[in-house]
């Protein structure tokens, strides 16, 4: 092939970048959720961790009882997200890898909205980048094989956006109009059910709709606040003043204020997710800004939109007390359509002219516009992380955040015995006694006392209907009781705020008998 029909080949391929129909859009979007689907597949039989057994133990207890139950209790929250793991086990069966289904399922259709709504806005070059990116984002595997409902989640929000984008269209009628609004609130509300934060997503959607209105009606709007600036002074300060009124009136403040025992480290922390962003994302964060200057020049309505949504939630969930990277996850697909949009507007300039005209350039400057974009995903640590979870050549450990979560199975021959003569069972993770030895009776946690029923010692904790306790006083009356006791703590837990204080496990040490245990396993265990 000679260069001059290569050239030309390029830039009809670029050219069509710009197509925005659904035939091209599906079948990308699609191929980038079977991307996602073989980078899950690799890590999805883990170890599991304590937050997703509790839809798996109540969808297990749905299953057999009707109820959500674990042990003598009921878990509730997120009921919906439990329904979906309890219909999974029922299809596939009763094991942690089918109930992680829902959540890559989620992490799937979240990946196909995404790169799906950048090629009807923006093209199929962005409709491929931004699916890329957000496969590339580690927490999207994270939470793609955990199962919890955080991508889920994030699909709602995603589809609300895109709703209430649609909704204010220049020129569509005031009967979709409200169709779309209606359509959007329909998403939030669902989505609000299975996390209280969508109350932030709220708030960011209304301020990138309000800037997207402001950026349609620039002149008229530059023309009002100047011929009226008192005005709109008084209305910004009302506004202002109405929204916290509302959202202290709903409790959303206190709320925002209110954080567990275990996150009581980043409550001050107004920095926290920057930090934790650049060591999971060290090239996709830091470049960010840069692709927001890239975007905002080939899709100015749409970068707007999108950056101010993600400004607006991550501004929000920094000023919030509780504070985790899986809560503001449903954030990233914005961050992924602006980079899909910087990554469009990078390559079509790479084949124009000076002039602007779409004459092809040399075939060199479109072929270092290629490799020097691929070179920065393969080399970058987000790019061969994805590379080695779609070719199976990673475990869980190494791929996921949790990955070192300690494995209780290695035990089990040296506690079975005590189990079957303990008359009560004493642990730091309630949800992992249960799952490993089907029984527990106390759970030694600061903050499942906080959040027991009566927020006191031996208060009940109604997920399970089991006691809760942390304190020295509270395990010698436990230990003060007739019959042998067996208690197993992780090793992490040990002096962690939240977790089992340094006089607590005093007394454990001074009164009962280590239990030899596999070293490779972070768990303790003594039989008192």
């Amino acid at each position: 092939m000679n260069a001059a029909v290569w050239r030309l080949r390029m830039s009809n391929l670029l050219a069509t970048g710009c197509e925005r129909s659904y035939r091209i859009g599906v079948p990308v979007a699609a191929a980038l959720s079977v991307i996602l689907a073989l980078m899950a597949r690799t890590v999805i039989d883990h170890a599991p961790q304590y937050d997703e057994l509790l839809h798996f133990l109540a969808a297990r207890g749905l299953l057999e009882h009707g109820v959500p139950v674990i042990a003598d209790g009921q878990y509730l929250r997120a009921f919906a997200f439990t329904r979906l793991v309890a219909l999974s086990m029922q299809l596939f069966g009763d094991n942690l890898v089918v109930a992680r289904i829902p959540a890559v399922a989620g992490a799937a259709a979240l990946v196909f909205a995404t790169s799906l709504f950048a090629t009807r806005q923006a093209g199929w070059i962005a409709g491929v980048s931004a699916g890329l990116v957000l496969c590339a984002v580690p927490l999207t595997i994270d939470l793609a094989v955990f199962s919890r409902f955080y991508t889920i989640h994030a699909a709602l929000v995603l589809l609300a956006a895109i709703a209430g984008y649609a909704a204010i269209a220049p020129g569509r009628s005031r009967f979709a109009q409200t169709g779309l609004a209606l359509l959007s609130l329909v998403f939030l509300v669902l989505a609000m059910d299975l996390q209280l934060t969508t109350a932030i997503a709220v708030g960011a959607l209304a301020s990138a709709v309000a800037a997207t209105v402001i950026f349609d009606n620039w002149s008229r709007v530059q023309t009002f606040v100047r011929d009226n600036p008192i005005l709109v002074a008084v209305a910004a300060v009302a506004l202002a003043t109405l929204c916290l009124f509302v959202a202290s009136a709903l409790g959303l403040l206190h709320e925002m204020r209110r954080a567990p025992l275990w996150a009581q480290d980043s409550v001050s922390k107004l920095h926290y997710y920057v930090p934790e962003f650049s060591t999971r994302m060290p090239l996709i964060w830091p470049l960010f800004p840069l692709a927001i200057v890239f975007a905002v020049r080939g899709q100015p309505r749409l970068t707007i939109f999108c950056s101010v949504f993600f400004a607006a939630a991550f501004i929000a969930h920094s000023v919030a007390a509780a504070k985790a990277v899986r809560y503001v996850y449903y954030i990233l697909p914005f961050l992924s359509v602006v980079y899909g949009c910087a990554v469009s507007f990078i390559l079509s300039a790479a084949c124009r002219s000076e002039s602007g005209a779409r004459e092809a350039k040399p075939a060199n400057a479109i072929g270092v516009a290629l490799l020097v974009g691929g070179l920065m995903l393969v080399l970058s640590v987000e790019g061969r992380d994805m590379g080695r979870l779609i070719v199976g050549h990673t475990d869980p450990t190494r791929a996921l955040s949790y990955g070192g979560e300690p494995d209780w199975n290695p035990t089990l021959p040296q506690l079975k015995p005590l189990l079957a003569t303990a008359n009560r069972v004493v642990t730091s993770s309630s949800m992992k006694a249960i799952y490993y030895f089907g029984r527990y009776d106390y759970e030694i946690s600061q903050t499942s006392v906080q959040e027991s029923a009566t927020h006191a010692e031996f208060g009940i904790d109604e997920r399970t209907g089991r006691h809760a306790i942390s304190t020295p006083q509270s395990i010698v009356k436990v230990l003060d009781m007739p019959e042998p006791t067996l208690i197993v703590l992780e090793t992490r837990s040990v002096g962690r705020s939240g977790g089992v204080s340094t006089p607590t496990m005093s007394v454990i040490t001074q009164r009962c008998t280590s239990v030899p245990l596999p070293r490779e396993v972070s768990v303790l265990a003594w039989r008192c």
